[in-house]
């Protein structure tokens, strides 16, 4: 899916707010325009959770600087975890080699430029806003990591074709990663947290133009805020779930991030049915919690080389407790499983309902409404297990489907929607797993 212009709107506000109007600059020209492709030149995993790496070197472009101002992804979910891009004076695996991904430079620190996951569609970047590369700045090379899901014989080449324009952009867009270095989800727990929250240090303004989230099975939302120095001002910058598509929502419009400022991030998990703790960690059974902030600022502002902050843990600090006391507590709040059709302007629209799913108009929830029975009749002694489906038969027969001693958790299938091995190995239930009755007579 392409971000059509309608789409984009929410995102050009925050430029606006920069008193540079969208048509203050041309359009590109094709002589402008080129395409590169970042791609993975026939990695052959040998394990599960393999992290590979390549990298590909910026067009010289005379000396001069390009923009990206757009990227598409080349792979699919059932074979790629996820794919980051980052930016690179000298990479550690050169062009045309594949290799583990222990370092990501050689030389010089590495910026995330991109990041992918779970079929995100196409992503354009507002007008006048681009990641600078090449020339002077320094990104020489766009270094390429996949995470596979599984080992592979058959060589691949998941790739992302970045947009690029030579045409200098009066905004530079950047990522702010959060993430969570430690911390374990219970077995069981609902509605269980990783906070992540750090002060801004960074000697330029950012406006946040798109988020991201990314964790695994058991993660229910993620919501990222900027808090004042004070703490008396809370914004939401967006919130989404990881088990929609992994792509850049647009932000909510009129955040500006200054020196001094509080970052938060909060990640809400459901380990119903789960029999063992999960733990942050890098293969794809255990669990993440990031939060990843696109902004733009000023072309030529400094920021510094502070890109990311983490940590690890419960924080006990004063300072700590006091900035989450100012957290809503709909940030602990599950999204929906599957996203809303209008996925894109419900993670970015100001007034939305945050409670969990779209609340419908009055009169389609009063026609909707659904209450308890409280007379209804009990399939008397009998222990139901997990429910999976009810149904009625013409003459009024009720039809109760269920998996009997047999829990599905969140963990219960993996990305490839194959039941895990842990799963596998429990014996099924011998109980009946479809009971019957008839209301009149109980």
């Amino acid at each position: 899916m392409v971000f059509k212009s309608s789409q984009w709107q929410i995102l050009t506000l925050p430029l606006l707010l920069l008193a540079i109007p969208a048509c203050s600059a041309p359009a590109d020209t094709p002589e402008q325009q080129q395409v590169l492709k970042v791609e993975m030149p026939g990695a052959t995993p040998t394990h599960d959770d393999s992290y590979l790496c390549s990298s590909t070197k910026v067009p010289a472009n005379a000396g001069k600087e390009l923009y990206i101002v757009g990227f598409q992804a080349l792979s699919d979910m059932s074979v790629a975890h996820h794919v980051l891009l980052y930016g690179c004076q000298r990479p550690q695996v050169e062009p045309g080699k594949v290799g583990d991904c222990g370092g990501i430079c050689s030389s010089g620190g590495s910026k995330i430029v991109y990041a992918w996951a779970r079929n995100a569609p196409e992503l354009r970047l507002p007008a006048n806003t681009g990641f600078v590369i090449g020339g002077a700045s320094s990104i020489q090379y766009i270094v390429i990591q996949v995470h596979y899901l599984h080992g592979r014989s058959q060589p691949d080449r998941s790739a992302v074709n970045l947009q690029l324009s030579s045409r200098p952009q009066p905004f530079t867009a950047g990522i702010f990663l959060m993430m969570a270095y430690s911390g374990s989800i219970q077995p069981g727990a609902q509605h269980a947290t990783l906070d992540v929250s750090c002060k801004y240090s960074g000697s330029s303004e950012m406006r946040p133009f798109a988020f991201r989230t990314h964790a695994h099975a058991l993660s229910r939302a993620i919501v990222g805020y900027r808090l004042s120095p004070d703490l008396q001002d809370v914004q939401e910058i967006g919130r989404a779930s990881p088990q929609w598509a992994q792509a850049f929502y647009p932000a909510r419009p009129g955040i500006s991030i200054r020196n001094g400022d509080y970052l938060a991030a909060r990640c809400v998990y459901d380990a119903t049915g789960e029999t063992q703790a999960h733990h942050i960690g890098s293969t794809h059974n255990d669990e993440m919690c990031n939060f990843y902030i696109m902004f733009s600022t000023p072309a030529g502002a400094k920021l510094g080389d502070i890109f990311s902050c983490g940590g690890g843990g419960p924080d006990a600090s004063t300072e700590s407790r006091r900035l989450w006391r100012k957290i809503p507590q709909d940030s602990l709040d599950y999204l929906p499983s599957e996203a809303p059709a209008d996925a894109f302007a419900y993670a970015a629209k100001a007034t939305a309902p945050r409670k969990g799913v779209p609340h419908p108009p009055p009169a389609a929830a009063a026609a909707h409404k659904v209450a308890a029975v409280p007379d209804w009749p009990r399939p008397g002694g009998r222990q139901l297990g997990q429910i999976s489906g009810v149904a009625a038969g013409p003459d009024g027969r009720v039809f109760v489907f269920h998996r009997g001693a047999r829990v599905w958790g969140p963990g219960a299938f993996d990305p490839d929607n194959r039941l895990s091995t842990r799963y596998r190995a429990r014996a099924p239930s011998t109980r009946t797993r479809c009971w019957s009755w008839m209301p009149a007579a109980g």
